[in-house]
């Protein structure tokens, strides 16, 4: 083993002095140091945390303005929607009220057309009985239909007003065209099925299934009249023609002019 000599142990201790000497500020002055680093590291985490609050605050306040602006748009649309509902509004208790006006006019002219109507009826049936005496039953049905419908609560005055009017045309009708129907008639107190002939409202005739009996109605004497045996050919021929079984050619039939009046 090698010893050393004191010459060189003494540098030896020398040089760890000097090393203990170089050491031993920095290890003295590590505290202040890792103070002052940690203050530091403070410092940035609480710039770092306020610069965080501060993008945040900033974020709000943009979510902010946009909602007001948002907020902005949603009562201004309401505002026209408002203005748009009130003027609709208005618009339409204008219509009401011409509605309730309308139903005042109809009111009154129900009033007004129920006893027109049964004036109507009234004249109408007048009218049926002073008119020749072809197809009494049909005629007098209808009359009767007229006189149950005045009275029905569910059928409305215009429906009524209506049928009054079709009865009307059915009887202008009759005055414009011929007609061949079968009926029974009573003569000198016998019950005959004979063919009757009615020229629009000009004459209304009869001839027997046999051909042996011809008449006609007399308006003025409001009663069955007989007619001669010339008759009984063109009436014959007359009853083809309103049936449709003969083209139509001119017919001979008895009319009975009016009375002149007396001087």
């Amino acid at each position: 083993m090698e010893h050393l000599s004191p010459r060189s142990v003494r540098p030896l201790y020398l040089a760890a002095g000097l090393l203990l000497w170089l050491i031993a500020p920095s290890a003295l002055a590590s505290g202040p140091l890792d103070r002052l680093v940690d203050t530091q590291q403070q410092a940035t985490l609480a710039a770092r945390d306020s610069q965080q609050r501060i993008d945040r605050l900033a974020e709000q306040r943009t979510d902010m303005a946009q909602e007001y602006r948002h907020i902005r748009r949603q009562l201004e649309s309401l505002r026209t929607y408002n203005a748009n509902l009130e003027a609709m509004i208005d618009a339409q208790e204008q219509e009401a009220g011409a509605y309730r006006e309308q139903i005042a006019e109809v009111d009154v002219t129900q009033r007004e057309i129920v006893p027109l109507m049964v004036r109507m009826l009234d004249t109408l049936e007048r009218f049926v009985q002073l008119d020749l005496p072809f197809l009494p039953g049909e005629r007098q049905e209808r009359l009767a239909s007229l006189h149950a419908l005045m009275t029905r609560p569910d059928v409305d005055a215009s429906e009524k007003y209506r049928r009054v009017l079709e009865a009307y045309q059915v009887e202008v009708d009759y005055g414009r065209n011929i007609e061949a129907y079968r009926g029974e008639l009573e003569l000198d107190g016998e019950t005959l099925t004979v063919d009757f002939l009615r020229v629009a409202r000009l004459a209304l005739i009869y001839q027997s299934l046999d051909g042996r009996h011809t008449g006609f109605w007399h308006p003025y004497e409001r009663r069955w009249a007989s007619l001669d045996d010339s008759y009984r050919k063109p009436v014959a021929q007359a009853l083809r023609v309103a049936r449709r079984q003969a083209p139509p050619e001119l017919i001979r039939i008895p009319v009975v002019l009016p009375k002149e009046p007396r001087s």
